[in-house]
């Protein structure tokens, strides 16, 4: 190639390569704030704040308090979160929220806005849980459910279901509490789902949107080791391989020094989300000892494989 286009193209690759690492400045990147628009004065509890995606962010800090930043009298909610949408119940008063776009080398300026919220009857308001989150998988019993306090409650009716809250007559179990949590045991594996609503003496709110998660104590398959076979004499890179089991999300491989129970390195046991792996720090004419295990969304962990030998030649 000629000279004088390689001298050409190495500058641009090295601009291009350098642009992947560093992040873009945010210091007059103000974030635009689409609702609740600036002064609104509302009766409903559960207020979504939403606005525009900024170039270059990486995430965004939510701040709100009460009345004012000017002068705020308590901080209501402090918090740093990758999309552009976040849910909070506020009780009756006076806020200001705003807004800043961030990556790790840089903030960008807040953007605010002030909101009233007006007590109203809980009839009209509706909860949103906190956890579980929709769609979370356990293994653990008993699992905790939590959600927010709603102005006006005395009381929480927690429902949980394995059959959608199909039957209005028999919505599974009811559990009534004037805490903002509660402990359920779980007793038999499956898919269920959740949803909690306010009361008083006279009314109570909306049920929350139901929310879904699975209890799951079952482990998953024992891996088979394929690759090398069992006592074969291999050249470096070792390339590790096993069975890809069908409801894993991980595996924990460990490999062992010659003595077969010390582990190679602080490395080890090691998670991986492939069914192989790449050893390439081993010395000639050592033996090694390897194993794996499968752990699933739940966190449980399978039987480990068959323990396999290898020899670097």
């Amino acid at each position: 190639m000629n000279r004088k286009l390689i001298l050409l193209i190495i500058p641009i690759l090295l601009l291009f390569s350098c642009s992947e690492f560093i992040e873009p400045e945010l210091k007059q990147e103000q974030t635009e704030l689409l609702a609740p628009k600036n002064g609104l004065e509302s009766t409903t509890y559960l207020q979504t704040f939403w606005w525009e995606y900024a170039k270059g962010a990486s995430y965004y800090q939510l701040q709100v308090v009460e009345p004012s930043f000017a002068a705020p009298a308590r901080l209501v909610l402090d918090t740093i979160i990758h999309l552009n949408k976040f849910s909070f119940t506020l009780a009756p008063g006076k806020y200001q929220w705003r807004v800043n776009a961030m990556n790790s080398t840089s903030q960008g300026p807040f953007s605010t806005r002030s909101l009233t919220i007006h007590p109203s009857s809980i009839k009209e308001q509706q909860l949103l849980p906190e956890t579980p989150a929709d769609g979370h998988i356990t293994n653990q019993s008993p699992l905790n459910f939590r959600w927010p306090n709603l102005y006006g409650a005395t009381e929480y009716e927690l429902q949980i279901d394995a059959n959608g809250f199909a039957d209005p007559n028999n919505p599974g179990t009811t559990i009534k509490t004037s805490n903002l949590a509660t402990n359920y045991v779980l007793t038999n594996e499956g898919s269920y789902q959740w949803r909690i609503r306010a009361i008083n003496a006279t009314e109570s709110s909306k049920w929350s949107a139901i929310r879904k998660f699975v209890y799951d104590k079952t482990a998953p398959a024992k891996p088979q080791l394929s690759s090398p076979s069992n006592n074969q004499i291999v050249q470096s890179p070792v390339r590790l391989q096993w069975n890809s089991i069908t409801d894993a999300k991980n595996y924990e491989l460990i490999i062992y020094r010659s003595d077969g129970t010390t582990p190679f390195s602080a490395n080890f046991p090691m998670q991986l989300t492939e069914a192989s792996y790449n050893f390439s720090q081993g010395a000639t004419g050592e033996k090694y000892f390897w194993k794996v295990s499968a752990i699933d969304k739940a966190g449980n962990k399978s039987e480990a494989s068959e323990s396999y030998s290898f020899t670097i030649q």
